[in-house]
C-alpha cells in the first residue's frame, strides 16, 4: 500500500536529509523559524561538507548568521531553472544560474560558485535545492560584472569603426592602416604610370629626332 506523505517543513526536510550543520547553525540563531513559515520560497541549503570548509569554519557566529538570507529567494518558487537565469535573494544579493552540459543529456546546475547536488525537493512552503558550497556575499555581482566586462570588450571590438578583424588570424586591424596601404598602392601606381608616360614621350621624341636627322641626310645626298 502506497502512502502519500505531504511535503514537510524546511526544518523537518533538512533533518530528514541529514543536513545537520545547516539546521544547527541557523536554528541556534533563531533564524529558521521565520523562513520555515514563509510561503513561496526557494532555498539553497549547503551540505555538511560545505559548512566544514576552512573559510566557513573560520567565521564567527554572527558572520555565519548573516549568510542565511543569501540562500533564500522569497515569493518565487523555482521548479525549473534554466541557464543564464538570475534572481535576487531576500537581502538583495544576486544569484546567477549556469547549466553546464556534462556530455550527452547529463547537465549540472550551478548557483554562483556552488554546484547543485539535489534539486526540486518539495517543502510545505516552497522548494529546496542542496548545494556543495556556502554562498558568500558579492559572488553573484562579481560573476555578473565579469560577464559584463567580457561582453563590453567583445562589443567594443565589434563596434569600433577604426578596427576590424582580419579573415586569417582573427586579430584586430587598424582601419587607418588599411586605408593608408590602399592609398599608398594607388599613389604608387600613379607614379609608375606617370614615369612610364614620360619615358615613352622621351623615347618617342628621340625616335622622331633620329628619323628627322636621317631624312635630312638623305635629302642632302639627293641634292648633291
Amino acid at each position: 500500500m502506497l502512502v502519500l506523505i505531504p511535503p514537510r517543513s524546511l526544518i523537518d526536510t533538512a533533518n530528514n536529509l541529514k543536513l545537520t550543520q545547516f539546521v544547527d547553525v541557523f536554528t541556534k540563531a533563531n533564524l529558521l523559524s521565520e523562513i520555515n513559515k514563509t510561503r513561496g520560497i526557494t532555498i539553497f541549503v549547503p551540505t555538511n561538507e560545505a559548512f566544514n570548509r576552512p573559510e566557513v569554519l573560520a567565521m564567527d557566529a554572527s558572520k555565519k548568521d548573516s549568510l542565511l538570507p543569501l540562500h533564500v529567494i522569497n515569493g518565487t518558487v523555482m521548479y525549473e531553472i534554466k541557464d543564464g537565469m538570475s534572481n535576487q535573494t531576500i537581502n538583495g544579493d544576486t544569484l546567477n544560474f549556469i547549466v553546464k552540459n556534462e556530455g550527452g543529456s547529463r547537465t549540472t546546475l550551478y548557483v554562483n560558485n556552488a554546484k547543485v547536488e539535489k534539486s526540486n525537493v518539495l517543502l510545505g512552503n516552497g522548494i529546496m535545492y542542496t548545494i556543495d558550497n556556502v554562498l558568500l556575499p558579492g559572488e553573484g555581482e562579481q560573476n555578473e560584472n565579469n560577464g559584463s566586462k567580457d561582453d563590453k570588450s567583445n562589443k567594443e571590438t565589434k563596434n569600433d569603426p577604426d578596427s576590424k578583424v582580419d579573415g586569417g588570424g582573427g586579430k584586430p586591424m587598424d582601419k587607418k592602416l588599411v586605408i593608408g596601404a590602399v592609398l599608398g598602392g594607388i599613389c604608387g601606381g600613379i607614379v609608375i604610370s606617370l614615369t612610364s608616360c614620360l619615358m615613352y614621350k622621351w623615347y618617342k621624341a628621340q625616335r622622331n629626332a633620329r628619323r628627322a636627322s636621317t631624312s635630312n641626310v638623305i635629302k642632302s645626298n639627293t641634292i648633291a
